[in-house]
């Protein structure tokens, strides 16, 4: 992990595709079209009854990682996987994007992190999701991460749920900024906001956080402010820069006295928003890392995303190189 531009610490999950119906799902007691966290039983049982119809690298995290490493940016991924199948598959579709995967740990014999995908004859996809290793980051893991070596670290929210990744982040990362680097945090999910906000907030106000990234509904979660220039302006006040992500109308950028809204391409037909928070990050770090201004870095987001929601799937189908292509 030496020598690079964005470490991204993140759950190292396989999405894994089947095909079922109705009664399949009742019988395993899932709602349709929702996203049910379950056991290991329940997620053994259907890689074993269920023909496996595709399998693909996943995670907030581990999508952006692969994003920046195609776009010739040094990436690192940390989260934890198993000896198992799924975590070959999911080291090896990493590696083939350029990411270097943190491999300096003792498997913890959970299984690999996997999302069942569960795709219906009419398209509908439901999903449920067994966190396995990637739930199991202790503070060993993480502290063996030559963290100090890398720009940018970027966080994936869910991790703060993990008690393991609060204490390091809050251990380590004051230094890191103080000494220039970069921790971006993902806030993921709004509802996970409400639940962690006292612990984001805390590390915010100890400088363990240099930038946020985050939608509306997430921001206005972790601020109870619904106007987005205000919560911009509120959280400039506080010496913290950030970007917030305004679907259809584009992104907004702070960073001190630096306001920027970038607006979406509106000609662009939405297919799929999965993973476009994951790519719009990508874009964004890519443009840090080549000191681009606020600006750019907005309009760079806004492109990947653009690219990633124009069809099905949380990763891009089109080159991001060529996406890019006319700030390079």
């Amino acid at each position: 992990m030496k020598s690079l531009d964005v470490i991204c610490l993140g759950s190292a999950i396989v999405d894994v595709f089947v095909d079922a119906t109705d009664d399949d799902l009742s019988s395993l007691g899932l709602q349709r079209s929702s996203m049910t966290l379950v056991g290991r039983e329940l997620a053994l049982e259907v890689t074993g009854r269920f023909p496996i119809k595709e399998m693909k690298s996943g995670g907030s995290a581990a999508n952006t990682a692969s994003a920046l490493a195609t776009l010739g940016v040094g990436t690192g991924f940390v989260g934890l996987y198993d000896q198992d199948e799924l975590g070959e598959s999911f080291v090896r579709e990493m590696r083939e994007t350029g990411v270097r995967v943190f491999e300096d740990f003792i498997p913890p014999g959970l299984g690999t992190g996997r999302c069942l995908v569960f795709v219906t004859r009419d398209g509908e996809r439901t999903m449920a999701t067994y966190l396995g290793a990637a739930a199991a980051v202790s503070n060993e893991h993480l502290e063996n991460v030559a963290l100090d070596d890398a720009k940018t670290i970027f966080v994936e929210g869910y991790l703060l749920e993990i008690p393991a990744v609060r204490e390091t982040i809050s251990k380590l990362a004051p230094e890191l900024v103080k000494n220039g680097a970069n921790v971006v945090l993902s806030l993921s999910d709004y509802l996970l906001v409400k639940r962690m906000k006292k612990d984001i907030l805390e590390l915010m106000r100890d400088g363990a956080i240099s930038m946020l990234f985050g939608n509306e509904a997430e921001y206005e979660s972790l601020l109870d402010i619904s106007d987005m220039e205000y919560a911009a302006h509120t959280l400039a006040e506080q010496e913290m820069k950030g970007v917030i992500t305004l679907g259809p109308n584009g992104a907004r950028g702070f960073s001190g006295e630096d306001h920027i809204q970038v607006p979406a391409d509106s000609k662009v037909e939405v297919v799929d928003t999965t993973g476009a928070g994951d790519i719009f990050a990508a874009g964004f770090l890519f443009g840090m890392a080549r000191e681009f201004d606020l600006q750019t870095c907005c309009q760079l987001g806004v492109d990947c995303a653009t690219e990633v929601i124009s069809h099905y799937g949380a990763r891009p189908a089109k080159p991001l190189l060529e996406v890019v292509s006319r700030y390079l």
